[in-house]
């Protein structure tokens, strides 16, 4: 896995500002704390993309143990294992 400790602004940091507004507006008591809500806001966004490589929802990636695994599929058991692609890091 590569390692990003760098926070770059990119395209989810529009989201991220977005939201982060938004809920400030909704609560200003949080106002103080806008600098860590964002941070935290951008690292669960860029888990999100870790994990779905943006091509699955976040529920078929959690629903993933109903098809992986050891299964009995009529008379006989399926065993589906998942390996993860590892992706150079640059």
């Amino acid at each position: 896995m590569c390692p990003s400790t760098k926070n770059t602004a990119g395209p989810e940091s529009d989201p991220v500002r977005h939201a982060t507004a938004a809920l400030i507006r909704t609560d200003p008591y949080l106002k103080p704390y806008e600098k860590i809500i964002r941070q935290r806001l951008s690292k669960i966004r860029a888990t999100e993309k870790r994990l779905t490589g943006e091509n699955m929802t976040l529920a078929d990636v959690a629903s993933g143990h109903e098809h992986f695994g050891l299964h009995r599929h009529g008379d006989q058991w399926v065993f589906r294992e998942w390996a993860p692609m590892r992706r150079p890091c640059f």
